[in-house]
């Protein structure tokens, strides 16, 4: 039976609704960046308050998870709850940018900062899906995270690359090559037990932070790793 044309429809309704979730972001985007610079702080609009996130949130966060099947929905309960993301940050200000563009290439799901004296420290957060494994069962580590990698360091480059630009324009102070990296991905239930060793050696090799998103919601890191910059 050809289904193909009963399949256009909903594929285009899908289409549609994630570009109108990215108009929206931009729109977000755009009015949060009015408001700061209409209040002299360009990152203002992206400021989050000090301290944990309530009880509440979490029990929110962790009933996401238990449901979802990809990193979608997360990002988007991310981006209107960041007071989850940057629990682990000391910094007296802290800030939580979503969608940022570097440059015509690259869009990290979300740059943290957080300002500690007169220096800020910024991370790169890369999404994966909360339903895949970390590894293989024979120990290697799985497409999903290669590719998680692989985007932090192209991430990284870029900035290197163009860290005066990224500054100037971006707003992101001291912001290069060196930025920090964090992973989220999988559950913690989906471990086996020789995989913290391996998660060790993944982020030694490439000098970032790896969680489970479980680590969102009890703040119990799987290796007892700080986010990472090379």
């Amino acid at each position: 039976m050809d289904t193909s044309r009963e399949s256009r429809p909903a594929s285009r309704r899908g289409l549609s609704a994630r570009v109108l979730g990215d108009v929206r972001t931009v729109w977000r985007l755009a009015q949060r960046a009015r408001a700061a610079r209409a209040h002299g702080d360009p990152l203002g609009g992206f400021r989050v308050g000090p301290g944990p996130p309530p009880l509440e949130l979490r029990a929110r966060l962790r009933a996401y998870l238990n449901a979802a099947i990809s990193e979608a929905p997360l990002q988007r309960f991310l981006e209107q709850n960041p007071l989850v993301l940057v629990r682990y940050l000391a910094g007296g200000t802290r800030w939580v940018i979503p969608g940022l563009r570097l440059g015509s290439r690259f869009t990290p799901d979300f740059v943290i900062g957080e300002q500690h004296a007169s220096r800020s420290r910024w991370t790169l957060v890369e999404l994966e899906s909360p339903s895949v494994r970390l590894f293989t069962r024979s120990g290697d580590a799985t497409r999903a995270l290669l590719h998680a990698t692989s985007r932090i360091r192209g991430w990284r480059d870029w900035l290197h690359d163009h860290s005066r630009y990224a500054r100037e324009h971006l707003n992101l102070a001291h912001v290069g090559g060196d930025a920090q990296g964090v992973i989220l991905i999988g559950r913690r239930a989906r471990l086996g037990p020789e995989d913290a060793q391996r998660q060790r050696q993944l982020e030694t090799e490439h000098k970032v932070a790896i969680h489970t998103y479980d680590w969102l919601v009890d703040g119990a890191p799987e290796t007892q790793t700080r986010p990472r910059g090379r």
